[in-house]
């Protein structure tokens, strides 16, 4: 009987495994209003996760640019882009982007979001 109360208490155990965090931000924030010429800068950071997979919508059913949802994809739990310049043809555009991280031995998963508004 004891031995059967101990292996029960074990198997009660949890397993120490954490649930997955992200965060996402261009030049170090989460909503961005920004100039055409400026440079963003992205990063993207997560814990306890090893998928990654992001969308972009935009306001409008494309941009000039002839984007329809959007010019930045990531699919890394963790990175960074290098400046990149915003073009004239996404001038008066709103970008909504999502990264979503999951810990494929879980099943949990976590999101980010990052606005940007092109003036």
């Amino acid at each position: 009987m004891r031995i059967s109360i101990a292996l029960f208490a074990l198997a009660g155990c949890a397993t120490g495994t954490s649930n997955p965090t992200v965060t996402l931000t261009a030049n170090g924030e989460t909503e961005l209003v920004i100039d055409v010429g400026a440079e963003v800068a992205y990063a993207w950071s997560s814990s306890n996760a090893d998928t990654a997979e992001s969308t972009v919508t935009l306001d409008d059913a494309a941009d000039a640019c002839g984007n329809t949802s959007g010019p930045w994809v990531v699919s890394t739990p963790e990175g960074s882009l290098a400046p990149a310049p915003i073009l004239p043809c996404q001038a008066g555009e709103r970008y909504t982007m999502v990264l979503e991280v999951s810990d494929s031995d879980s099943g949990e998963h976590a999101t980010a979001s990052l606005v940007i508004v092109v003036r």
